[in-house]
C-alpha cells in the first residue's frame, strides 16, 4: 500500500503543478468594415443609344454633322436615402474628333481614324429625385468639397476625364440631398467628323462607351 500510495501522490503532484511558459490571458479581436449603402443604376434601352446606319452621302465633306439628340433614362435606386453623385468616364478617351476637353468620344475607323464625338448632359426639366422634380442641378470639379447650383434646366454635368461630378437637391439649396430613388434623363447630342477624314470604302462602326460611377458623399 505504501508503494501504490507513493506513486499516487507523484501523479498528482504533477497534475497540479502550473504548465511552464503557459500564457494565462488571450485576446479576442473584433472587425469588420461598415461600408456605404450600394445603390445601383440602371440605363433604360438596353444600356444602348442606337444612331442606326448613316450614309457618307449625308456627311459634310470639310465639317462635322450633328445628328439628332438622342436621350437615356439613368436610373439609381438605394435602399435607404443616401447622398451620392454621378461620375461619367469615357471608354473611348481621345478618340473624339473634335479635341475640346467637353466632347466624349465615337471610337475610331480600322485606319485609326476619329468617327466623331457627343456631348452629354442632364436635362433638369425631366428628372425626377424621389418621385418629384428636381429642386437643383448641383455639379462639382473638386470631388464634392464645392458645389456649383445648375438651376432645374439642362446642364452640363460632365467630362470625359471623370474630374467633373454631378448631384441633385430636392429643394433649390446648394448641397446635394441624400435620395433613394432617382430618374435622370442624359442627353446625348452626337456628331460625326466630316466625310474627307473617314474611309470611304468599308462600313465605320460607331462605338461610343461611357461608364456611370456612383460617388458617395
Amino acid at each position: 500500500m505504501k508503494f501504490r500510495t507513493s506513486i499516487l501522490s507523484g501523479v498528482l503532484a504533477l497534475a497540479c503543478a502550473p504548465a511552464a511558459f503557459a500564457a494565462d490571458t488571450v485576446d479576442l479581436s473584433v472587425t469588420g468594415t461598415i461600408i456605404p449603402a450600394s445603390c445601383t443604376p440602371t440605363l433604360s434601352g438596353g444600356s444602348t443609344i442606337d444612331l442606326g446606319q448613316i450614309s457618307t452621302a449625308n456627311l459634310s465633306a470639310a465639317s462635322a454633322t450633328s445628328i439628332p439628340e438622342q436621350s437615356v433614362t439613368l436610373s439609381i435606386h438605394c435602399p435607404t436615402a443616401t447622398s451620392f453623385a454621378i461620375r461619367a468616364q469615357d471608354n473611348r478617351a481621345g478618340s473624339a474628333s473634335n479635341g475640346g476637353a467637353n466632347f466624349y468620344g465615337l471610337g475610331s475607323a480600322p485606319g485609326g481614324e476619329k468617327i466623331g464625338y457627343y456631348s452629354l448632359g442632364v436635362r433638369g426639366s425631366t428628372t425626377t429625385v424621389d418621385g418629384g422634380a428636381l429642386g437643383q442641378g448641383l455639379t462639382s470639379s473638386d470631388g464634392g468639397t464645392t458645389w456649383s447650383a445648375q438651376g432645374t434646366g439642362d446642364f452640363w454635368g460632365t467630362l470625359p476625364d471623370g474630374s467633373k461630378i454631378f448631384a441633385f437637391s430636392k429643394s433649390a439649396g446648394a448641397v446635394p440631398s441624400a435620395i433613394q430613388d432617382a430618374a435622370v434623363t442624359m442627353r446625348v447630342v452626337p456628331s460625326i467628323a466630316p466625310r474627307n477624314g473617314l474611309p470611304a470604302s468599308d462600313d465605320i462602326t460607331i462605338d461610343g462607351s461611357v461608364t456611370f460611377e456612383m460617388v458617395y458623399l
